[in-house]
């Protein structure tokens, strides 16, 4: 069963009169087959998307800024979230969304976990980095590339 975090949600009426609703939570775990077998596996995802009042989910992800804004019945559109063009207001609030779900512990452990890793990947190619110099190996001036030969 995949777990996930308590949902956040924010609505507001469309120009249409229909609710939009935004929702944004972590994925916790999923559950993965692998040729029969069942696994559940734990992860850290933010999920986010939007729902129309009776036409169902029409989009996922995070907003999509817009190259430059569209002007479009009257409002100045600044990004897109699938197939709904929103107003900086409301990207703004879905940013802010977004923002109260990545204060989760769950999601600050992923993201010092990340860092921790880089760190470590960082140190490891630090230390497989050679200077040109003189090369005992060779016995001449090279970059380390006589040691593929």
């Amino acid at each position: 069963m995949d777990k996930k975090t308590t949902t956040q949600q924010i609505t507001w009426q469309t120009q249409a009169g229909k609710l939009a609703t935004v929702s944004a939570w972590l994925d916790l775990s999923e559950t993965v087959n692998l040729d029969g077998d069942i696994y559940e596996r734990a992860i850290c995802k933010l999920r986010c998307e939007i729902e129309i009042e009776g036409m169902g989910v029409v989009g996922t992800g995070e907003p999509q800024m817009l190259g430059a804004p569209v002007d479009q019945k009257g409002q100045h559109l600044v990004a897109k979230m699938g197939k709904v063009g929103l107003i900086a207001e409301r990207v703004a609030q879905i940013e802010a969304l977004i923002e109260t779900v990545q204060q989760a512990p769950e999601w600050q452990k992923k993201i010092a976990t990340e860092k921790a890793n880089l760190a470590e990947v960082d140190e490891y190619e630090a230390s497989q980095r050679r200077q040109p110099g003189w090369c005992p190996k060779c016995k001449s001036c090279c970059y380390g590339d006589c040691e593929s030969n």
